[in-house]
C-alpha cells in the first residue's frame, strides 16, 4: 500500500476513534418538567449544555449559557412541529455553531444516545404521555426531574 494511502487510512481511523470518545463522553440526560408539560433531552458540548426540549406536539433546541447549568436552558430557533421526518438524523455530522438548531441537537443527541427514546417521540412511534412515564432511557447515563 502506497504511504499516503496508508496515511489517509491511518488518519481516518484516529478521526474514528477520536469521535468515539467524544460521543462516549457526552452525558446524556432526560429531564421533567416539575408540571409534566415537556422533557429536556440534553448533554454536555464544551462549556454548555444543549438538547432537545419536547411538548406535546412540537420540540425546540434548547442551551445553556456556559456560567450556567442545565438548570438555565433557554429555547433557541424554530419551532418544529411533531411528528418529524426520521431522515433528519441521516444527515451529516453538524460542526458547532454559536446557537443550536433543532436538527443539530437531534443528531447530536442520536449520535451520542442511539437508543434514546427522542427519535420514537419526535416521529411519533412514542407518545409524550409514555415518555413521562419512563423513568429513565439505557442509553442515558443518568435521568433526573425538576
Amino acid at each position: 500500500m502506497p504511504a499516503a494511502s496508508r496515511y489517509k487510512e491511518v488518519r481516518e481511523q484516529a478521526k474514528n476513534i477520536i469521535l468515539g470518545e467524544f460521543l462516549s463522553s457526552l452525558c446524556c440526560m432526560k429531564k421533567i418538567a416539575l408540571d409534566h408539560t415537556y422533557i429536556d433531552y440534553w448533554h454536555r458540548r464544551g462549556y454548555c449544555c444543549v438538547g432537545v426540549r419536547v411538548w406535546p406536539g412540537y420540540c425546540r433546541a434548547i442551551a445553556s449559557d456556559p456560567e450556567q447549568g442545565p438548570e438555565d436552558l433557554s429555547e433557541f430557533g424554530e419551532i418544529q412541529r411533531l411528528p418529524v421526518n426520521s431522515e433528519i438524523c441521516k444527515r451529516r455530522v453538524p460542526h458547532q455553531i454559536a446557537q443550536p438548531t433543532i436538527e443539530e441537537e437531534i443528531i447530536w443527541h442520536m449520535m451520542a444516545a442511539p437508543n434514546s427514546e427522542l427519535l420514537p417521540i419526535l416521529t411519533g412511534r412514542k407518545s409524550f404521555r409514555d415518555a413521562l412515564g419512563s423513568a429513565s432511557e439505557e442509553s442515558m447515563a443518568a435521568s433526573a426531574k425538576y
